[in-house]
């Protein structure tokens, strides 16, 4: 068998090439379809995007204005739309019904530094500057300096992580899977999301806690906001 000779490169070297006159005859290669031809098609904000939808039953949309950039923008017929709003698993997420979910919430606390009588407002997700966990943190460390039983419980992970785990009375936990969220929640008292909204905030209304959310969100101006550091 001849072995291939390559440059350095890893490249064929000349020598290796077919003619020339075969290279010529050669069919171009087949146009991407489907999918893939997205990844070399322009496309702009006023340009709907064709998707080989011939083939779908139907497209699912998480809220009204999804079924609008679905349609206008994506090239799906409405009449394939639907709109099913996002849920959770509330057998998974829910308050703290029975003896040993009430037992497991005061431990879960214990472990975590709460006393019984401690609001603990938690936030869950990722510690960027988009979502801003420190002005939870900047909150609870205003209100731990009036009252010691105000806590933070932050559990995630990201830049803002130093600034939570140096705040008075906030407690960092790392990312954990979506099926120990629960007895996390369950342990808290209050819910916050600062800036963004998450998906999360469904998992913690089933778990009965109430939510805290900004009142800008949806507002593009949101995110001009400057991160909140912490002072001396």
């Amino acid at each position: 068998m001849a072995h291939r000779r390559c440059r350095n490169d890893g490249r064929r070297s000349d020598a290796d090439r077919p003619p020339a006159h075969r290279r010529a005859n050669r069919p171009p290669p087949p146009a991407p379809t489907g999918l893939a031809s997205l990844a070399v098609t322009p496309h702009t904000s006023n340009t709907p995007i064709e998707f080989p939808i011939l083939s779908w039953e139907k497209c699912y949309a998480v809220a009204a204005d999804c079924v609008d950039v679905a349609a206008d923008f994506y090239g799906v017929p409405r009449s394939k739309l639907k709109l099913l709003l996002l849920g959770t698993d509330t057998d998974l997420f829910h308050p703290a019904e029975t003896d040993a979910e009430r037992a497991s919430r005061r431990a879960v606390r214990a472990s975590l530094g709460f006393l019984a009588d401690d609001t603990v407002s938690a936030y869950t997700g990722r510690f960027t500057r988009a979502m801003n966990p420190c002005l939870l943190a900047q909150a609870i460390h205003a209100l731990n300096a009036r009252d010691p039983q105000f806590k933070g419980l932050f559990i995630g992970d990201g830049a803002e992580g130093e600034s939570i785990v140096a705040t008075p009375g906030c407690k960092r936990l790392p990312f954990m899977r979506h099926n120990t969220l629960s007895e996390q929640y369950r342990a808290a008292d209050i819910a916050v999301w600062p800036r963004r909204e998450s998906m999360s905030m469904l998992d913690a209304a089933a778990s009965g806690l109430p939510v805290v959310v900004s009142d800008k969100i949806g507002d593009p101006g949101c995110d001009s906001l400057g991160p909140w550091r912490p002072t001396s």
